[in-house]
């Protein structure tokens, strides 16, 4: 195996040479930062914000790129996971270049799911929720589940291009996927950032000013 420094994409090197001649077929993207607690985006240190963008976007990219010429003409299929996020799918406020970021992993990998199929390589976007681990702080609970659960949930959706991996995760989008079809999708996302993220939050970081 390798180990390589995310924040510097020229680290990437050191993981292709570990590989080389190796027969590679599968490929998950499961590098991440977060913000590091709510924060309005003038509070996020511009530093941090370039190193979320680099390691969130910069260097999955980057290394997908590299590994795909190992992963073409395999005789058998293979797979590449994007680890994106709910946060994804809905406008996450005091969240927000993390968000981002999670969108532009979403939407990476959707596309690349078209874009290889043909060439024998499947592409699974996994878009979990709260998840215990050392980035997220949290405990599981009733709307948190262990990292086990949640890899679990994405094996179980290889073949598909997108996947939401635990019960949990969807119950937290609900209000917006759901009943935004019968109210307005405007009415479900307010009630989502003030009652659920605020609250969330809050309990989380009791001095964030947000």
């Amino acid at each position: 195996y390798a180990v390589s420094e995310a924040s510097e994409t020229s680290s990437i090197d050191a993981v292709m040479k570990a590989v080389d001649e190796k027969d590679v077929a599968i490929l998950v993207n499961n590098v991440g930062i977060g913000q590091g607690g709510p924060k309005k985006l003038h509070q996020t240190e511009s530093g941090h914000v370039e190193r979320m963008i680099t390691v969130n976007c910069i260097y999955p990219t980057l290394l997908t790129r590299a590994m795909l010429p190992l992963m073409l003409g395999r005789q058998s299929r293979s797979l590449i996971v994007n680890i994106s996020s709910v946060t994804a799918t809905v406008h996450t406020p005091f969240n927000t270049v993390y968000a981002a970021t999670k969108a532009f992993n979403r939407l990476f990998s959707l596309s690349m799911a078209g874009e290889y199929v043909a060439d024998g390589i499947d592409t699974l976007c996994v878009c979990p929720g709260l998840v215990e681990s050392n980035m997220s702080g949290s405990k599981v609970g009733a709307l948190v589940c262990s990292a086990e659960e949640c890899a679990e949930g994405a094996l179980k959706s290889a073949g598909l291009i997108e996947c939401i991996p635990h019960w949990k995760h969807i119950l937290m989008v609900w209000p917006i996927t759901v009943l935004g079809q019968w109210l307005t999708p405007a009415i479900c996302q307010a009630w989502f950032d003030r009652h659920v993220l605020r609250t969330a939050y809050r309990r989380r970081f009791p001095k964030a000013d947000i």
